[in-house]
C-alpha cells in the first residue's frame, strides 16, 4: 500500500481554516513539522497565531520538530517554520539529525542552544543509536 501525502485527508482537512477551533482554548496542543508541510501557507499563519494565543492564555504548546525534506519545497522553508514554531512552543522534541539538517548544528548541545535562541521555553534532544543484537543460534530478535 503506497501513502502519498501530497492526497492525504490531513492535508485536505489543513488546507483551509475549518479545523481552527473557536471557542475555548485548550490546556495543551501538540503539533509536528511533519503535520506543517501538510498545510498551505494561509493555515500555517493561522496555526501559528493559533499556539501564540494558546501560549500566550497559559496553556502549553509542544512542537515535534521532526523534519521529513521530501515535503518542502526547500530546506529554508522547513527551516523557516520550524523555527517560528519551535519560537511559540513551551517544549520542542528534535532528533540532532533534525538540527542539522533545518539549523546546521552540531551535537545535542548545540541543538539545544538552537532551540533556546528560538525561543523555546523548554527541549529535548535525541541521537540515534544502533542496536546491537547477539546473536544466538543464528536469529536476531
Amino acid at each position: 500500500m503506497w501513502y502519498w501525502r501530497g492526497d492525504s485527508a490531513a492535508r485536505e482537512l489543513f488546507r483551509g481554516e475549518d479545523w481552527v477551533p473557536d471557542g475555548a482554548a485548550p490546556d495543551l496542543v501538540f503539533l509536528s513539522l511533519i503535520t506543517l508541510q501538510q498545510m498551505s501557507e494561509h493555515a500555517r499563519d493561522l496555526a501559528a497565531d493559533w499556539v501564540a494565543g494558546i501560549r500566550a492564555g497559559g496553556g502549553t504548546v509542544a512542537f515535534s520538530a521532526n523534519h521529513r525534506a521530501a515535503g518542502w519545497p526547500s530546506r529554508a522553508a522547513a527551516a523557516a517554520e520550524a523555527a517560528r514554531f519551535a519560537g511559540r512552543a513551551d517544549l520542542v522534541f528534535a532528533s540532532a539529525a533534525d538540527c542539522e539538517a533545518l539549523f546546521g548544528t552540531a551535537g545535542v548541545e548545540a541543538a539545544l542552544d538552537s532551540l533556546g535562541m528560538l525561543g523555546a521555553a523548554g527541549g529535548t534532544v535525541t541521537i540515534a543509536l544502533r542496536a546491537i543484537w547477539p546473536a544466538h543460534s543464528g536469529s536476531t530478535p
